[in-house]
């Protein structure tokens, strides 16, 4: 599964946003449960969401690694803690806790954001602001660094 690309959608009244026909057909190749996602608190003010199977292989790691390290159980509070799985309804529309919409600043307009085993989702206006802070050069540097 390589779930990939940029979508941005409106968010409701009540916290529900459309799910992108590309990321939900990629996620029905491989879900046993392709109408549920995991959603939970991400990093630099996003959220992230996870098919049920890379939710659960996630948690096995975090909690192997866990034992003994407060920095660990720390994170794990928030990863896990703030997680809600919710279903994508009939309309292919999953609802966005309040908390985590609060937490990643997401009111009016969102963007999914594929990463691979998981989607990022962005508020839009902290989408534009993260995205277009990098430069040419410094995206090059950062590609040096990923691919060695």
């Amino acid at each position: 599964m390589i779930l990939s690309g940029s979508h941005e959608h409106s968010v409701d009244s009540k916290g529900r946003i459309f799910v992108p026909s590309e990321l939900l057909t990629e996620l029905c190749e491989v879900s046993k449960e392709p109408r549920w996602l995991w959603v939970t608190r991400g990093a630099e003010g996003c959220l992230w969401l996870y098919p049920d199977s890379v939710w659960r292989a996630r948690v096995a790691v975090l909690e192997a690694k866990s034992d003994g390290d407060p920095v660990k159980r720390k994170f794990m509070r928030q990863f896990i803690g703030l997680a809600k799985r919710r279903e994508i309804d009939a309309s292919n529309r999953i609802l966005i806790p309040d908390e985590l919409r609060r937490l990643a600043g997401i009111t009016d307009k969102a963007v999914f954001l594929g990463q691979s085993d998981k989607i990022e989702l962005w508020d839009h206006s902290r989408h534009v602001a993260e995205s277009g802070e990098l430069s040419d050069a410094d995206y090059s540097e950062l590609a040096k660094g990923a691919f060695s």
